[in-house]
């Protein structure tokens, strides 16, 4: 008769769809059994009784412990199923280089050699270097009514090696630009925007980008000692792309509670393309606060998660009207279309999970008011 040969798979089968999950969800089980177990933010974890806790992205693992054996608690466990590699220092953390100054308490991240290899990989011939991410088109001031979108000049294709290598750049970028970068954000998202249509404009575009990365290749952020309080800048730019595009955008940072003058570089970076068409600058200002606030929320659960509860979180915006539809004091007629996508934010001010002050050019950040909700809503 036919003979048959059965297999008992133990391990993870390279290739299978969910051997990730498989994968991580047999470490979670196996790291329970020895007391660690993750808390509310996905993929950082707590033990039970010692002071140690760690994130876990992948194969790579940050840990935070106080003594050695708390440390060597870990590895044992790691070791029962896997085989781990425990540098000295923590030098390296997915891809980026860690300097830790403990005389004067800084963290400073980089990435040193990734647009020299991005570079040989998709310029191979070298390019010219640029002294901004992007062509800047100043605005017309002066103009009398509406602020014309955007549109990009009638250009060729690009062939499809092209839009190959055009997903390659955004790809790249966009995680260099999130870890280490954010002054080239913008442009990586205006050009992942463009690459499902992409035309020579576009990839003129990302030359152009590419020249700056290129003069510029060695980036880094410093953290500074603060009070892990957080922080948060909105800013939307109303009808910048084509098709009657906005764009909103924040910078989320962790400042100190009596000193507001102290900046420092940010946890969390976004340049956006808002999914809708909004109406008017104010509403794509409300839609970059309500963008700010979705994301704060994570931020604040793994603050609060690391032993830093938070106090209700300032989103500073330069748009009075935004500032007034999240706060409740002003209400716009006709408006089902925000009330259905943005007043989340309105509801978190309400709750007391976020403050919505306006920040005046002129004015310092400490100026913000710290009771935004006036007595009676004014009707646009």
């Amino acid at each position: 008769g036919t003979k048959y040969i059965y297999f008992k798979i133990v391990k993870t089968m390279y290739g299978l769809p969910s051997s990730g999950k498989l994968s991580r969800d047999r470490l979670a089980a196996h790291l329970l059994t020895a007391g660690y177990h993750e808390t509310s933010t996905p993929g950082y974890f707590h033990h039970a009784t010692r002071r140690l806790s760690f994130c876990l992205v992948v194969d790579d693992f940050g840990i935070c412990y106080h003594r050695t054996a708390d440390l060597n608690h870990l590895i044992g466990t790691l070791s029962d199923i896997f085989h781990v590699k425990v540098p000295p220092t923590g030098t390296k953390l997915l891809g980026l280089t860690v300097d830790y100054n403990r005389t004067a308490r800084t963290l400073t991240l980089s990435y040193p050699g990734f647009i020299k290899a991005l570079l040989t990989r998709v310029r191979p011939n070298g390019v010219k270097h640029a002294e901004t991410p992007a062509i800047y088109t100043p605005p017309s001031y002066g103009r009398k009514g509406p602020q014309l979108a955007t549109q990009l000049p009638p250009s060729t294709p690009a062939t499809e090696d092209e839009v190959s290598q055009l997903r390659t750049i955004v790809g790249s970028l966009l995680y260099y630009s999130l870890a280490v970068d954010s002054t080239i954000l913008p442009a990586v998202c205006a050009l992942a925007c463009q690459q499902a249509c992409a035309t020579a404009h576009t990839l003129k575009a990302a030359d152009r980008l590419l020249g700056y990365v290129a003069k510029h290749p060695n980036a880094s952020i410093t953290y500074r000692p603060s009070d892990m309080l957080l922080r948060a800048h909105s800013d939307a730019s109303f009808l910048s792309r084509p098709n009657s595009g906005s764009v909103a955008g924040g910078y989320q940072y962790l400042g100190n509670r009596q000193n507001n003058h102290a900046f420092n570089y940010p946890i969390l970076t976004f340049s956006t393309l808002i999914p809708v068409i909004v109406a008017s600058a104010t509403e794509a200002e409300y839609a970059a606060v309500y963008a700010n606030c979705i994301l704060a929320c994570d931020v604040r659960r793994t603050l609060a998660n690391m032993g830093y509860p938070q106090p209700p979180t300032p989103i500073l915006t330069d748009n009075e009207c935004a500032v007034g539809l999240a706060n409740g004091s002003l209400k716009i007629k006709m408006a089902k279309s925000t009330n259905m996508r943005l007043n989340w934010a309105q509801d978190r001010v309400k709750r007391n999970q976020f403050i919505v002050p306006y920040l005046l050019a002129s004015k310092n950040i400490a100026d913000f008011s710290l009771n935004p909700y006036p007595t009676k809503p004014t009707i646009l």
